[in-house]
């Protein structure tokens, strides 16, 4: 799930397919909703929202957008083929 998605569900309802997130409420008390439903089984989590926007809100500082591989500095779609697919 991209830190794009969680951010523009702070605000209103976002997603597709597998992945949802929303925001109920106002204020110190707003939820945030996140729903994945995979094939073979469904999650319904739920956070508090000022929380999960502070959180996201440091890894924009820490890694600004756009620059997630090049603050891993390394081969991501190598890694995730291996995860994936096993060793070579």
């Amino acid at each position: 799930m991209s830190r794009e998605l969680l951010l523009r569900g702070l605000l209103a309802p976002s997603g597709a397919g597998d992945v949802r997130v929303w925001p109920t409420g106002t204020g110190p008390e707003a939820l945030l909703h996140l729903r994945l439903t995979p094939p073979g089984g469904f999650a319904h989590l739920i956070a508090a929202l000022p929380a999960v926007e502070h959180w996201l809100l440091r890894t924009y500082q820490l890694v600004p957008a756009a620059q997630e591989t090049d603050a891993l500095g390394l081969d991501l779609e190598g890694h995730l083929d291996r995860f994936l697919n096993g060793p070579s």
